[in-house]
Formats: structure tokens, sequence, C-alpha cells
């Protein structure tokens, strides 16, 4: 299933981005609720510090921009939660 999700932008864009998911490789759904792969939180590229329980990067400050990532290739990716 491919599932297009609108992604928040500023103010200043003329259009808004979409993204498109696919289930079984971006996320799984189990009881309801959607859990992201790595393969998606790598493409995303940052960790937002929710605890998520497949993400490639190591821990970070609470809800860090994009531009505090950790990048995957980094010798402190990789750690589970």
């Amino acid at each position: 299933m491919l599932m297009a999700i609108t992604m928040m932008g500023n103010s200043d864009q003329k259009e808004t981005p979409r993204l498109v998911l696919t289930e079984g490789i971006d996320y799984t759904v189990e009881s309801g609720r959607w859990v992201f792969t790595a393969t998606y939180l790598r493409k995303r590229g940052y960790c937002c510090g929710s605890g998520c329980r497949n993400c490639p990067y190591s821990s970070v400050s609470p809800n860090p921009s994009p531009d505090q990532a950790i990048p995957p290739n980094s010798s402190q990716a990789g750690s589970t939660r």
C-alpha cells in the first residue's frame, strides 16, 4: 500500500511537498499504529528525540532540529532504543 503524506512547510513555500510511504518498507502497522522503519528514519535524516523503536541514530537532546542531526554513517549512529 502506498500512502501520500503531506509534510508541513513554512508559509513562504508555494507548494507543499508530498512524501510517498510504502507499507513494509517505510512503516508497519501494529495495533492500528504506524511504526516507522529504520529505512524511513534514515531517509528523514535526523533523530526526533522521541525514542522511536527503530531509530538508527544515537540518543540526542529531546526534540532536536534537523540541523542538529547525527548523520547515519557517523560512529555514533546505529544504536537501538
